[in-house]
């Protein structure tokens, strides 16, 4: 039988890391179209003799791309270090603005039925490029947001954590409800 792959991807959410090392409670951002994870490694060679004797592999940040149908002004806020203001429905971005670090996760739904989930733990986003188009010939052309961001190892040496139900463990209920880390 065949390893079973991925099908669909879903709930990304981001939860808030305080300086005390705690996290705020996820919130998922909804309409998820695609999620884009890239290691750094840097390889370094030691050569002797005309050969390479050693190769060292060094892990380094992780980039995340993840396109969503529609990037909410609360989440920007959240994510951005903006201000929200929900009665006037507005958003107000200032040249002070800092993003707060931040965890992400998402579930990937697998052919067999079960699911994989991953949460990166400590991370910032910045402002996506948007663009938009008119509509031409009545034909509609979809501008969707690409939220791109950088996670780093966190206090404990941790960067992240992947969990498949295909590999024979079962996750804790409501795995994305708040953010897992190992004990």
């Amino acid at each position: 039988m065949a390893a079973p792959v991925p099908v669909n991807i879903k709930n990304f959410c981001y939860a808030t890391l305080a300086e005390d090392g705690t996290y705020g409670t996820p919130v998922v951002i909804p309409g998820l179209m695609e999620v884009k994870l890239d290691m750094k490694v840097e390889e370094s060679k030691l050569i002797g003799d005309g050969q390479t004797r050693v190769i060292v592999n060094t892990e380094g940040d992780i980039t995340i791309e993840a396109t969503v149908n529609k990037f909410p002004l609360k989440d920007r806020a959240a994510l951005l270090g903006r201000t929200f203001d929900a009665t006037k429905g507005t958003l107000l971005t200032k040249e002070s603005d800092t993003a707060p670090y931040v965890a992400c996760g998402f579930m990937i739904e697998l052919d067999d039925g079960k699911n994989a989930y991953t949460w990166l733990y400590k991370g910032r986003f910045m402002q996506p490029s948007e663009s938009y188009k008119q509509k031409e010939d009545g034909k509609v052309t979809f501008s969707t947001p690409t939220l791109k961001g950088t996670f780093i190892t966190d206090d404990d040496g941790e960067k992240g954590i992947v969990m498949d139900e295909s590999e024979g463990t079962t996750p804790p209920t409501n795995f994305l409800g708040t953010v897992y880390k190992a004990a």
